[in-house]
């Protein structure tokens, strides 16, 4: 059983190792990447343009922004490359039994006016 605030997003089946997926949590999208079976996720909207990370090329545990190529750190959000841009909201992710569940940060709506 999930923790209070998480909502599941996936099967762990869903998302092959290297691969992504969109899921919308509190109306919000995120990529859900598998990392060779450790799960992440980031909010999809990079924080130099708002371009869909999602339609970015993964590097390793990396992401690429396909607008202005930033590059984002999966785990912590934290731009690593690129032009000028704030880092971006992740998700805390809990893996249980098979099924993805996302809880999405406290702190999203502050961070995102910041950069929007």
């Amino acid at each position: 059983m999930p923790l209070p605030d998480f909502t599941e997003v996936a099967k762990t089946t869903e998302v092959a190792p290297g691969d992504k997926k969109v899921v919308v949590v509190d109306g919000e999208r995120y990529v859900l990447v598998n990392l060779d079976g450790e799960f992440a996720a980031i909010l999809d909207e990079c924080g130099h343009a708002t371009g869909l990370l999602s339609k970015g090329k993964l590097e390793g545990d990396v992401i690429v922004c396909p607008r202005h190529f930033a590059r984002y750190d999966l785990r912590t959000g934290t731009l690593v490359d690129g032009p000028l841009a704030d880092d971006v909201p992740v998700c805390e992710v809990l893996v249980e039994e098979g099924t993805v569940y996302l809880k999405p940060p406290a702190e999203l709506d502050a961070q995102k006016s910041d950069w929007r």
